[in-house]
């Protein structure tokens, strides 16, 4: 890796799995809603992980995987076919011919069922003559924001609300 230590990166990850460290907050803090147990193992390993280490990584991987395509895949049927007669030839290219047309098809019906997919519209119940507390209120935003953000088209006002009936059975 380019200016980063594996050895060292995978030591502090099996710490920061396995290894028990000091917590950096009070038994307290600890017991607390908000509290929060950093082991220092843990943080050493956090600080090894950072944004530009991750990135250094998938730019490797990337490098590799490029780089294996180019020196493998073509390279590797050259002999195999150098020692092929004319009817086995025949029969590699037709198979090779059957086998990407096949995979186009399930890519072109991949593609248009993506695209039915996206344009579909989502219709959101309308809770709005519904009592809600604050709590109920903040679920509704945050579940419209993650439909939003995942560029999942909404509309609100479907048939009814979600609710239990008087026989304890959900309805729409």
């Amino acid at each position: 890796m380019s200016n980063i230590n594996k050895q060292a990166l995978r030591e502090a990850a099996g710490k920061a799995i396995s290894e028990e460290g000091e917590t950096w907050w009070n038994e307290e803090q600890l017991a607390s809603d908000y509290g929060l147990a950093l082991h220092r193992t843990d943080a050493n390993f956090i600080a090894a992980a950072n944004p530009a280490t991750v990135l250094a990584l998938l730019d490797e991987l990337e490098e590799k995987d490029k780089r294996l395509n180019e020196i493998l895949t073509p390279n590797m049927l050259l002999p195999v076919i150098d020692d092929m007669d004319e009817d086995n030839l025949r029969h590699v290219i037709k198979t090779v011919c059957e086998n990407y047309s096949l995979l186009h098809a399930k890519w072109e019906a991949a593609e248009k069922r993506i695209a039915e997919l996206e344009a579909r519209e989502v219709v959101l119940p309308d809770y709005t003559e519904i009592y809600q507390n604050e709590f109920a209120k903040e679920v509704e935003y945050q579940v419209r924001a993650a439909l939003k953000s995942a560029g999942i088209i909404t509309k609100v006002g479907g048939v009814g609300y979600v609710g239990i009936n008087n026989l304890g059975s959900w309805r729409i």
